[in-house]
């Protein structure tokens, strides 16, 4: 029975198609699969149906041949009983010779029930001996990618992909020079190696857990203690504005209860963790009393 496929929106009656156009669209899907590796699973489901429909025609021809070569052997060796010997008492008994057929590698119960092989069909886009580009880029060493980029951007398997994926990247950048750290951009640049435009960077200079300062300002809190004790004793200025601020600093923990699990607040999609302000301020390391 030929099978109905929905390709694109377009539903397609495998029946309406004939050998010559049912061979030529394979190979149309594979010569595809070869030159764009990334559609193979959108074009495989497909092909194989197209296979299976080519094979269950092979299939079916064969079984006819298979058939019409027995039947035209049972008639031709068969010797016919009407004739009368020349003594009527005895009669000729009708000899049969086996039916030879010539193709006999093609099992009769395949083709008597069109089913086919499974057909696998595998690409070289992982192949060593092809090396598409996407191969290629893990092999590049640094200085020669750009090279290699450029040639993924003419290529139209890859052109769109990467101008999205670097429309991401800059909004990441974006994001990440407004949630950095002051001091953890000043530890940085101390060390020459801070860049704003350098993921890599910014991603270090993040705040792992937010406190803000008596100077209303954002800071990563464990670098904003360290901040805080590097000058006890002295006169403590915000690093931003560089005016005297206290040693206080507000942040947010979640709320646990007595056995240690957090508490939620809401239901369904709209629990959440309840968060509670807490206020830190440096303590002094006074020693104990000695007994």
């Amino acid at each position: 029975m030929a099978q109905t496929i929905d390709t694109f929106g377009i539903r397609m009656d495998m029946r309406d198609l004939d050998d010559a156009l049912l061979q030529k669209t394979i190979d149309n899907q594979e010569a595809m699969i070869v030159q764009t590796p990334s559609m193979q699973p959108m074009i495989i489901p497909v092909l194989l149906q197209y296979i299976a429909e080519r094979d269950r025609r092979l299939n079916e021809k064969i079984g006819t041949i298979v058939a019409n070569v027995g039947c035209c052997s049972d008639e031709e060796n068969r010797v016919p009983t009407h004739r009368r010997a020349s003594n009527r008492d005895t009669h000729e008994t009708p000899v049969k010779k086996p039916a030879i057929a010539t193709l006999d590698k093609v099992p009769t119960s395949t083709a008597a029930s069109g089913r086919s092989k499974r057909v696998r069909q595998t690409t070289d886009h992982f192949s060593t001996e092809s090396k598409p580009l996407a191969v290629q880029a893990d092999k590049w060493p640094k200085s020669e990618r750009s090279v290699l980029l450029g040639r993924m951007r003419k290529h139209p398997e890859f052109s769109a992909t990467i101008t999205q994926c670097e429309a991401n990247k800059a909004q990441l950048i974006q994001a990440a020079r407004e949630l950095a750290c002051p001091l953890l951009v000043a530890d940085e640049a101390a060390k020459g190696t801070y860049r704003d435009d350098s993921l890599e960077v910014l991603m270090r200079t993040q705040m792992k857990k937010v406190a803000v300062a008596d100077d209303g300002y954002q800071y990563d809190f464990v670098r904003l203690k360290e901040y805080i004790r590097k000058h006890i004793g002295q006169r403590l200025v915000s690093p931003i504005t560089k005016q005297p601020m206290s040693a206080q600093v507000r942040f947010t923990e979640p709320v646990t209860n007595r056995y240690g699990s957090r508490v939620f607040v809401g239901s369904g999609v709209d629990k959440v963790s309840k968060y509670e302000t807490r206020t830190w301020r440096p303590t002094l390391n006074v020693p104990k009393p000695v007994a």
